[in-house]
C-alpha cells in the first residue's frame, strides 16, 4: 500500500492493512434469535405482505370504472394501462417510504438504549450493542472502499483513453511508414540496375507486406478496444476515425 493510500485510510479512521480484522463480525456470526423471536419476526413479515397487498388493492379499486374499455381505441387502451401501472408504482412507493419511516422509528429507540446503556435497558437491548459496533465498522469500511473504488475506476478510464490515443498515434506512424514504402515501390524493381539496391528494396517490400498485415491487425484491435472501452468515442473525431476507417485504406 502506498503513502497516499495510508494517508487516505488514516484520515477516514481506517488502516487498510488491518482490513481483514475490521471486516470480521464474530458477534453477528454468533448471534441467533430464539424460537419466540423468530415467530414474532415471521408474523411481522406476514403482516407487511398483507399491508402491501391491501395498498395495491386500494390503488386498483380507487381508479375510475366509468370507462368502457371496449369503446376505446388501441392507443387509448395502452394509455389507460400505462396510467394504471404508474398509479400502482406510486402506491407501492408511498407504502415503501411509509414502511421505512415506521421501521426507522421502531429501530431507533432500542439502538439508542443499547448504545448509551442507561437505566431501564433490557437484556435484549444489551444484545444489540456488539452488533451495532460491527455494523458501524463495516459501514465505515464500505464507505472507504467505495471511495477508493470510485477513484480507481476514474483513473482506469483516464488510462484507457490515454492508451487508446497512444495506439492511435502508433497507427498513424504505421500508416506514414507504409505510404513512404509505397512511394518507393512505384519504381519497378526490374528497372533498378544496381543489384545491391534492388536487393534492399526487395527486402523492404517483404517488410512492407508484413507491416501491412500487422497494421490491419492493429486497426482491428484498436477498433475493438475503443468500441468496448466505454469511452464516448462517437463524439471524439480521432477515436471515431479509428472505429470507422476503411479496412483497405492502405491498399
Amino acid at each position: 500500500m502506498d503513502a497516499t493510500d495510508t494517508e487516505t485510510s488514516q484520515e477516514q479512521g481506517i488502516n487498510l492493512d488491518d482490513l481483514d480484522e475490521l471486516v470480521k463480525s464474530p458477534a453477528t456470526d454468533a448471534f441467533a434469535f430464539n424460537e419466540h423471536e423468530e415467530h414474532i419476526l415471521e408474523l411481522w413479515d406476514q403482516e407487511e405482505e398483507i399491508r402491501l397487498e391491501l395498498n395495491l388493492l386500494k390503488a386498483q379499486t380507487g381508479r375510475r370504472h366509468d370507462v368502457n374499455i371496449s369503446s376505446l381505441s388501441d392507443e387509448e387502451v395502452q394509455a389507460e394501462i400505462k396510467k394504471a401501472e404508474r398509479e400502482l408504482l406510486e402506491a407501492r412507493s408511498r407504502y415503501t417510504l411509509r414502511n421505512q419511516i415506521i421501521q426507522n422509528v421502531i429501530i431507533t429507540d432500542p439502538v439508542l438504549k443499547a448504545v448509551h446503556s442507561g437505566e431501564g435497558v433490557t437484556e435484549l437491548e444489551k444484545r444489540l450493542l456488539p452488533l451495532i459496533v460491527e455494523r458501524d465498522t463495516l459501514s465505515m469500511v464500505h464507505s472507504v472502499l467505495s471511495n477508493k473504488l470510485q477513484t480507481a475506476n476514474s483513473r482506469l478510464a483516464t488510462l484507457e483513453k490515454e492508451n487508446i490515443q497512444a495506439i492511435a498515434e502508433n497507427k498513424e506512424l504505421a500508416r506514414e511508414m507504409l505510404e513512404l514504402a509505397n512511394e518507393l515501390k512505384a519504381e519497378k524493381l526490374e528497372e533498378i540496375e544496381d543489384a545491391r539496391l534492388r536487393k534492399q528494396l526487395e527486402k523492404l517490400e517483404e517488410e512492407v507486406k508484413k507491416a501491412r498485415i500487422e497494421w490491419r491487425t492493429m486497426k482491428s484491435l484498436v477498433a475493438g478496444i475503443v468500441a468496448g472501452s466505454g469511452v464516448d468515442w462517437a463524439d471524439d473525431p480521432k477515436l471515431l476515425s479509428l472505429v470507422l476507417d476503411e479496412e483497405d485504406e492502405l491498399g
